[in-house]
């Protein structure tokens, strides 16, 4: 099925700029919050992924719209949030919990995609008094040993080469163009990129043209590339972090992702029995645009119940 919103994706959130303590600039969030709820505390907060942004969730948020106090957050050099001194996971964590404690008065849902699924669990392993859910969309876990990666996926962790790195995403941008790269990320993270709404799309390849004039856009998406590769390749230091967590878990994963394959998904549900697996049959890297219907389903079910 298809998702069709037309231009309401582009008009359904209001841009806002937030200070938070220890961050040297404000950080870009989308709020999709009704004029009735803009008061009203978050409920839930959504962490896109490597090399994502806002525009991640602009199938999503209009579903949620009226129905929960959703933001969508642009992490430290993603999106229109400025490199703020480092991209690593372990800063991004910082973001995210500072930003929860500012915008939230109680515990949120936590949605996050890739690697903003991980960041998400970071957060709620070190604040469990900040979550009281995790949704993870294809989260960056691990994969089980002598798991080959697909060879499309190799060539998008190519920056993250020492010394290499940045010249061959130059090179990319350059052979391409922003809206070229998008139009292959699409490719590689989506089964039926057709069935991505136009408009969506659209802010995609604009926001993309908006980074390509920015200084700090490269070095701070290789150095993200990098911590996302440390991560993953160190299975043991990733579930050690979260050997105490307890904070409900529920992973949404493509059956068809080629980012994460879905042996990834199955091998961390074998470790952590207690975090429910649903499998999304003929379903790619990202959920939120892939299957919005679902996502917004399952964000609302864990929505407390006097929400």
């Amino acid at each position: 099925m298809c998702f069709n919103a037309g231009m309401q994706t582009l008009s359904s959130f209001i841009g806002r700029r937030v200070a938070l303590p220890g961050f040297a600039q404000p950080v870009f969030v989308a709020d999709f919050a009704d004029e009735a709820a803009r008061d009203e505390p978050t409920q839930v907060v959504l962490i896109h992924g490597l090399g994502g942004a806002h525009v991640n969730w602009l199938a999503l948020g209009p579903r949620l719209r009226g129905r929960a106090r959703s933001m969508a957050v642009d992490l430290s050099g993603h999106g229109r949030t400025p490199w703020l001194g480092t991209s690593t996971i372990e800063r991004q964590v910082e973001l995210v919990t500072a930003l929860v404690q500012k915008e939230a008065r109680g515990p949120v849902v936590l949605v996050g995609n890739s690697m903003g699924g991980l960041i998400a669990l970071r957060v709620a392993a070190a604040r469990p008094d900040l979550v009281s859910s995790l949704l993870l969309l294809s989260p960056l876990i691990p994969q089980p040993p002598f798991t080959p990666m697909d060879r499309d996926t190799a060539r998008m962790l190519l920056p993250g080469l020492p010394l290499l790195g940045p010249w061959l995403y130059r090179r990319r941008l350059k052979k391409l163009g922003p809206t070229g790269v998008v139009e292959w990320l699409l490719s590689l993270i989506a089964v039926d990129p057709s069935c991505i709404d136009a408009a969506v799309k659209q802010a995609h390849r604009e926001l993309a043209s908006e980074r390509a004039t920015l200084p700090w856009a490269i070095p701070a998406f290789v150095q993200a590339v990098r911590s996302c590769l440390w991560a993953a390749l160190r299975a043991g230091a990733y579930f050690g972090a979260l050997a105490d967590l307890r904070v409900p878990t529920h992973i949404l994963h493509g059956e068809r992702d080629r980012i994460v394959p879905l042996s990834a998904a199955q091998w961390v549900h074998a470790r952590r029995p207690d975090w429910t697996l649903e499998v999304l049959s003929g379903k790619g890297h990202v959920p939120m645009l892939e299957a919005p219907d679902l996502v917004c389903q399952r964000i609302l079910e864990r929505l407390p119940t006097t929400a």
